[in-house]
């Protein structure tokens, strides 16, 4: 196989002297995207030909990634497939084909480290034998969907302590930051993570007030991925799907707010068996709504947390114990702490949080980068 070479093409691979598996879009429909779809900022194309040795934690996984510039933006998904037609030839991983996996973004290829979010993606696993693939190409977020975002950081777990806003203050130099991103499907089948985590180009150091300014995007086109919110320190890391119309409960009107949580004890917390069964966690708390400037704030006993396609994942309600959140055996909503966890098998997907009269709908989505967060409040 590893003499095999791999060619990105519109068509047969004719006159050439090896083998092929010829590589073809499957451009997305105007009914996949909306009217206003903006290209403009796509100036390069990753392309990531996984191997099936995914490596282990002593030896790198058998991948060869490559990258196309693209020198005219292109105006459309047809012209973008005639940009890159004939401009990738790879011989194929040692270990045998897996899965290939692209994306268009901005920036260059010359980039050591090209943080930007997806603008569109596709991939498929191989089938053995097969002599070419298709790749299906969705338009995820686009170039025209700019936004400046103002992020309110809060410790979810100081919260739960104190009952008072527990912000993620400056501790150490360049610590604790906030950035962009996107969490989105790979699409290179289950032998894969089946979602990744993708760094936007902005970031920024949190002021003194637990607070900082982001240049992101709107939102994703369709609901399988999400524009996101990311936080690192030094102890305590998140990543957030943007829900720009939810209520908050310490952050200013028009503000986006993110909570985090301790590294560790979300390793101590999560559950093996589940993960496995489902995927990654999301942990999340529901608290009553008031305004910034009230110093104790509630959390909601007997809120419960629904998922609108209950075969997306599965709810546990927990309670914080001696460093980890243990879950309420037989449990049907919040108790005291009004915490819970969202194990979830990976695509974007809404939760219904409800108490009483009130509910609130939320995009989240979890991925292998970092724990998963949302900071439910309702009025």
């Amino acid at each position: 196989m590893n003499k095999l070479w791999f060619l990105l093409a519109l068509g047969a691979s004719a006159g050439c002297a090896d083998p092929a598996i010829d590589l073809s879009l499957r451009l997305p429909t105007a009914s996949q995207m909306p009217a206003t779809f903006d290209l403009s900022c796509v100036t390069a194309v990753d392309v990531v030909v996984a191997g099936n040795d995914h490596g282990t934690p002593d030896s790198p996984a058998d991948v060869i990634n490559r990258c196309i510039e693209i020198t005219t933006p292109p105006s459309s998904f047809a012209a973008l497939r005639t940009a890159i037609a004939g401009r990738l030839d790879i011989n194929l991983p040692q270990s045998g084909l897996a899965a290939i996996t692209l994306r268009g973004r901005s920036g260059t290829c010359t980039e050591e480290f090209p943080q930007y979010e997806s603008i569109f993606y596709g991939g498929a696993p191989y089938s053995d034998g097969s002599e070419s693939m298709t790749i299906p190409v969705v338009a995820n977020i686009s170039c025209n969907a700019r936004k400046t975002y103002a992020v309110s950081t809060v410790d979810m777990m100081a919260l739960g302590t104190t009952k008072t806003c527990a912000m993620a203050l400056p501790a150490a130099a360049g610590m604790p930051q906030v950035f962009t991103g996107n969490i989105r499907p790979q699409l290179m089948g289950p032998e894969f993570p089946l979602t990744k985590w993708e760094d936007g180009a902005s970031f920024s150091n949190v002021n003194a007030m637990g607070k900082a300014t982001l240049e992101g995007y709107s939102g994703a086109s369709t609901t399988r991925s999400c524009a996101a919110i990311g936080f690192f320190s030094t102890n305590e890391e998140a990543s957030s799907c943007i829900n720009p119309s939810a209520p908050t409960l310490c952050a200013a009107p028009g503000e986006l707010e993110v909570g985090m949580i301790n590294y560790q004890l979300g390793f101590a917390s999560a559950e093996t068996a589940l993960m496995q069964e489902y995927g990654r966690p999301v942990f999340g708390a529901v608290w009553k709504q008031s305004p910034a400037t009230t110093l104790t704030k509630a959390p909601i006993v007997g809120a419960t947390v629904e998922l609108e396609d209950p075969t997306q994942g599965k709810v546990v309600y927990v309670e914080p114990g001696a460093n980890k959140l243990t879950a309420t055996a037989g449990a049907t909503s919040t108790g005291a702490s009004g915490m819970f966890i969202i194990y979830l098998k990976g695509e974007a997907t809404y939760v219904l949080v409800k108490s009483g009269a009130s509910q609130q709908r939320y995009l989240v989505a979890s991925h292998g980068t970092a724990w998963s967060t949302l900071l439910a409040v309702l009025p």
